[in-house]
């Protein structure tokens, strides 16, 4: 058998199930071949860690039209995540317009390998070949923000903030702050907040928002209404609410800090005999899809996440083509959306 540093264009080639000559136009950016097939390819060179003799010459244009994607998770999971899923689709249709090829990767196994994984072994082929990197999500692991610094790869952070990187982030604080002020003036008295991992600046900063709307409404603040969970699932918003109304059985408002736990905080409510809204008032924050289809319907934060994409691609792009460029933080605005389960007369969106 073959080592992978003796692998040819053609054993490339019989991998992928495409002809020598297809593998060939890929490594060249040749037209004619469709996005599917380079993904397919490119993801073969990658995993086999075949060196192209045209790496080491370099290209006469001296880029490889290549980007990789980056996130904790598996692409599968990543790609039914009704949060990031736009997002990728505004990041890929971007650099895909551009003349791109987008590469995927994940910081955790396959779900159907069982065998220990090395992200750190699987990436550095990676890094030979793409002229720019996306980094999406708060979980990115250290060591690999410091190996793209180190290695001066051009790159963009999305919903994550890091010193020394371009960042494209939301308005968290300012989304957050309008739901607990909005609760405040329609007389809710007693909110309480459910975050998700307390280690995400997403949900720091929605934390953020919600004293701050505290604060600016002179309102009365209670840290012992604050829920943090490790996941930021159904789940989490399940036993969060369950475990608030133990602690004050008089809660008349629950925030959560992304609209998948506002639906399991329903459920729970909803089994604890609590009506929605007439007792307590349910918000969430993302505005996916679901947030519509939930009974009641869920007032929420809506976050542009196509456009946060399309950001995303737009100032790799930039940085790609000027490396030296000053890095910068963009902050992404959001807006409210008003349905039932908030309980109040308000308009459909209000910002």
């Amino acid at each position: 058998m073959k080592k992978k540093s003796d692998l040819k264009i053609s054993d490339v080639a019989k991998i992928a199930g495409v002809s020598p000559a297809t593998v060939s136009k890929v490594l060249n950016n040749k037209p004619g071949i469709s996005l599917r097939l380079k993904t397919k390819v490119l993801k073969v060179i990658n995993d086999s860690n075949y060196q192209p003799s045209r790496l080491a010459r370099g290209l006469a244009s001296g880029t490889t039209r290549t980007m990789a994607l980056v996130i904790k998770r598996n692409h599968p999971r990543m790609m039914n995540d009704p949060f990031y899923e736009e997002v990728l689709h505004g990041v890929e249709n971007e650099v895909s317009s551009a003349g791109y090829n987008l590469i995927y990767k994940s910081c955790e196994p396959d779900e159907n390998n069982d065998s220990e994984f090395d992200w750190k072994n699987d990436f550095n082929n990676l890094y030979s070949y793409i002229d720019g990197i996306f980094l999406v999500g708060n979980d990115i692991p250290v060591d690999l923000l410091e190996e793209v610094q180190r290695r001066k790869i051009p790159a963009v952070l999305v919903d994550n903030s890091v010193p020394g990187f371009n960042c494209i982030m939301i308005d968290n604080i300012t989304g957050s702050k309008l739901l607990t002020q909005r609760l405040i003036v329609h007389g809710k008295k007693r909110i309480g907040f459910i975050g998700g991992d307390p280690d995400s600046i997403s949900f720091l900063e929605r934390y953020d928002g919600f004293k701050l709307g505290h604060i600016e409404s002179s309102a009365n603040f209670s840290s012992e209404l604050v829920i943090f969970n490790k996941g930021a699932s159904v789940d989490s918003g399940y036993q969060g609410a369950k475990e608030l109304i133990k602690k004050d059985p008089t809660i008349d408002a629950i925030i959560c800090a992304n609209d998948k736990m506002a639906v399991g905080a329903i459920k729970a409510l909803g089994e604890l005999g609590k009506r929605i809204p007439e007792d307590i008032a349910v918000t969430g924050f993302d505005n996916i899809e679901w947030s519509e289809h939930t009974n009641p319907p869920i007032t929420t934060v809506d976050v542009p996440r196509y456009l946060i994409g399309q950001l995303a691609g737009k100032r790799l792009l930039e940085v790609v083509a000027n490396p030296n460029i000053p890095c910068y933080r963009i902050i992404v605005p959001v807006s409210l959306v008003i349905r039932q389960s908030c309980g109040t007369n308000w308009p459909q969106a209000a910002k």
